[in-house]
C-alpha cells in the first residue's frame, strides 16, 4: 500500500489465497477508501518468510509476461491494438488510469505462459518488448501492479482499476516471444539498409493506418454513422428535413475537406440531441474518414472538436452580448417614453 501524501510504502506479506479472504479484503478496502492508500500486488511469487520486497526475496521462476502500457507521447489504446496484433490475444488486461484531456487509457497487460521460465530469461524478452514499445520498463521482478477494484488514489487519478479483457485460456511459449522478436529486428534491420526514405514513410504510414483502425470501434461509428439529425434547408430556415450523419458528412458545403470537417462538427455538436452526442466516436468518425489523407489523423480529429467547440462558445457569448445591448436599448426607449410622456403633461398644465 502506498500513502501519496506522505510518500510512504506499507507491505503486507501473505499467501495469494489470503488476499481472498473477507478480513483481508476488508482491511484493504478501508486503507484504500478511508485512508486514500493505492493498493498494489507483487507480479512474481516471493520465498517462504520474506519480509522484504526485494530481488533475493522471490523464487527466481516467473510463468508470465508483465507489461505497463503507461507511454507519454500516444494513446494506450492504440499501443494496446498493436501489441494484440504483433504478439496475439493478452490472457489479462487491466485498466488503471484515464487521461482526462486526451482520453488516452493506461493499461496493465498479462500474457500467460504455459510453464515457469528461468527470470533472468523473461527478464531479456521484457527488456525488449519494453524498448519496442517504448512503454515503462517492467523487467524488475519485484514489480508491483495495482489489483482490479481499488482506486488509484493518485490526486490527478482517483480511477478504479478495472479488468477490460480476460481470457485464461490465452497461453504462450516464451519461444513465442523470441522469434517474433527475432523477425521484427530482421525487418528493422532490412529497413535501415533500404535508400528511398519515400518507402519507409509509406511503411510507417500503412503500419500507422492498421493500428489506428485496430483502436477504433467500428461497430460504434456504424451505429453513430446512421443516426438522424434535423437539417434545416437553405430556401426556407423553418422547413426541416432529415438525414444520417453519414449522408450530412457527404453533402456538407466547406472549400476544402478541412473546412467540410469543421462545419460537419460544427453542425453535429449544435444540433444532435444531447444523448446522442458521444464525442469520443465523434472524434473516431472523423479519424476513419480522414485516415488516409492526413499523417497524424489522430491529432487532427481532436483538433478539429477543439476548435468547433471554441468557435460554438465564440459564437454564443456574441448572441448574449447582443441580448444584452438589445436589453439595454429597450430599456432607453422606454425611459425615453416615459420621459415624453410626462413632459407632455407638464406643458398641457402650463397652457391651462
Amino acid at each position: 500500500m502506498i500513502d501519496h501524501e506522505k510518500g510512504k510504502a506499507e507491505h503486507i506479506f501473505c499467501y495469494i489465497r489470503e488476499l481472498f479472504e473477507e478480513e483481508m479484503i476488508k482491511k484493504l478496502r478501508y486503507e484504500n477508501k478511508t485512508n486514500k492508500k493505492s493498493i498494489y500486488i507483487t507480479v512474481n511469487t516471493m520465498i517462504e518468510g520474506a519480509k522484504q520486497r526485494t530481488a533475493e526475496n522471490f523464487t527466481g521462476k516467473v510463468n508470465k509476461i508483465w507489461l505497463d502500457v503507461d507511454a507519454k507521447h500516444i494513446p494506450g489504446q492504440v499501443i494496446l491494438a498493436k501489441m494484440r496484433k504483433i504478439f496475439g490475444e493478452p490472457t489479462l488486461v487491466v485498466r488503471t488510469s484515464k487521461n482526462q484531456t486526451k482520453k488516452w487509457m493506461n493499461y496493465q497487460v498479462y500474457f500467460k505462459l504455459d510453464r515457469e521460465y528461468d527470470y533472468k530469461e523473461v527478464q531479456d524478452i521484457l527488456m525488449k518488448i519494453n524498448d519496442l514499445f517504448n512503454i515503462d520498463h517492467t523487467h524488475d521482478i519485484a514489480r508491483v501492479f495495482r489489483i482490479a477494484g481499488f482506486k488509484n488514489q493518485k490526486k490527478h487519478v482517483q480511477q478504479f482499476a478495472s479488468i477490460v479483457h480476460i481470457a485464461q485460456d490465452n497461453i504462450y511459449t516464451l519461444e513465442h516471444f523470441q522469434k517474433i522478436l527475432e523477425r521484427l529486428k530482421e525487418i528493422d534491420e532490412a529497413r535501415k539498409e533500404r535508400t528511398t526514405k519515400q518507402e519507409i514513410q509509406q511503411e510507417i504510414q500503412e503500419l500507422k493506418k492498421s493500428i489506428e483502425q485496430e483502436s477504433l470501434d467500428l461497430d460504434k461509428i456504424k451505429e453513430f454513422a446512421k443516426t438522424e439529425i434535423e437539417i434545416k434547408t437553405k430556401n426556407n430556415r423553418n422547413n426541416k428535413i432529415t438525414k444520417t450523419i453519414e449522408v450530412l458528412y457527404d453533402t456538407v458545403p466547406g472549400r476544402s475537406r478541412s473546412e467540410k470537417d469543421m462545419f460537419f462538427t460544427i453542425y453535429v455538436i449544435t444540433h444532435l440531441d444531447k444523448e446522442k452526442l458521444n464525442k469520443d466516436i465523434l472524434q473516431q468518425f472523423l479519424i476513419l474518414k480522414r485516415m488516409d489523407q492526413k499523417r497524424d489523423v489522430y491529432d487532427y480529429a481532436v483538433r478539429t472538436i477543439r476548435k468547433a467547440e471554441k468557435y460554438i462558445a465564440t459564437k454564443k457569448a456574441e448572441a448574449m452580448a447582443k441580448q444584452e445591448r438589445k436589453t439595454e436599448e429597450e430599456k432607453d426607449q422606454i425611459d425615453k417614453t416615459i420621459d415624453a410622456i410626462f413632459s407632455k403633461k407638464k406643458a398641457t398644465t402650463v397652457l391651462i
